[in-house]
């Protein structure tokens, strides 16, 4: 790792630590990926990647949603200072603001991210699979497009754009499966309606009964469903894009736990952290092979 020394002259020094310990604490599988980035980019990537941490923890930290609104308000008030070259203080906004001037990162992209979270604070998110998928889309897929941005990816690449929205859906995908036991614990079971119906089962029955085996026909849908989006994604073509492609090796590594566990998304092995993760992602782009 490159030491915060070495970090680009306008950004801060203090802040670029921060949102790297950040990033390395709350997304670590995405901050492994950022290994595989050039030297040169990883502080403008941990500081996309902290400003996402920063929006999507947002349902967590609040107690009611008209609070939440107003947080996220506040980002999007940040994000207009940034863009106008006057940010307010603080340890990500400022950062952001250098990393947005020095990329010429797209403003429409940065402001769907913030609209898209306002989706957290719906009394019922997802009424199916495919609502389910859209936000995934809507989020994580769209952060990844920002991100290759960042990295230099060719905008008109469609083939590797389409990959990596393909493997940001499956990642989000796995993940959505795996914080199910956090979101019955926060009281805010997040699944598709339609499955749960088919299941014969509601957000409040699962609360009530969280190891209900009914779960699991839901659980191995979304799988299915992030397992289909990995084989159907396109050969990527740009090599810029190998630290996101990377992370379809986790995701397939997080896909294969869940069926090995009978999709009992409270098994042990689901949780575990994966091995050697920095080290399977750089062999995966050594090889070429994601």
């Amino acid at each position: 790792m490159r030491s915060v020394n070495e970090t680009p002259l306008s950004l801060n020094p203090e802040d670029v630590a921060y949102c790297r310990d950040l990033v390395r604490r709350q997304d670590p599988d995405r901050f492994a990926a950022t290994m595989l980035a050039p030297g040169t980019l990883r502080p403008a990537l941990w500081t996309l990647l902290a400003f996402n941490q920063e929006i999507a923890k947002t349902r967590e930290v609040v107690s009611e949603p008209t609070i939440g609104l107003i947080r996220l308000q506040w980002w999007r008030d940040a994000v207009d200072e940034a863009f106008a070259g006057s940010p307010r203080r603080h340890q990500v906004v400022e950062p952001l603001a250098a990393v947005l001037r020095e990329h010429g990162l797209e403003r429409s992209k940065i402001d769907a991210l913030i609209d898209a979270r306002e989706q957290d604070f719906d009394a019922s998110p997802f009424g199916d699979l495919d609502s389910i998928v859209a936000y995934a889309r809507a989020t994580n897929a769209r952060l990844h497009d920002v991100l290759a941005d960042l990295l230099g990816v060719a905008p008109d690449d469609g083939d590797t754009r389409d990959a990596l929205s393909a493997g940001a859906i499956a990642w989000a995908l796995a993940g959505i499966a795996r914080a199910v036991p956090i979101a019955i614990g926060d009281g805010t079971v997040a699944l598709p309606q339609t499955l749960l119906e088919e299941a014969g089962l509601s957000p409040q029955k699962i609360i009530d009964r969280p190891t209900d085996d009914r779960l699991k026909p839901v659980i191995r849908r979304l799988v299915d469903a992030a397992g289909k989006a990995l084989v159907g994604a396109p050969a990527a073509r740009d090599a810029r894009a190998a630290p996101l492609l990377a992370l379809n090796r986790l995701t397939r590594i997080h896909l294969d736990r869940l069926e090995a566990a009978g999709f009992d998304v409270f098994d042990g092995r689901v949780h575990a952290p994966i091995p050697f993760s920095g080290i399977r992602m750089a062999w995966a782009k050594f090889r070429k092979r994601y």
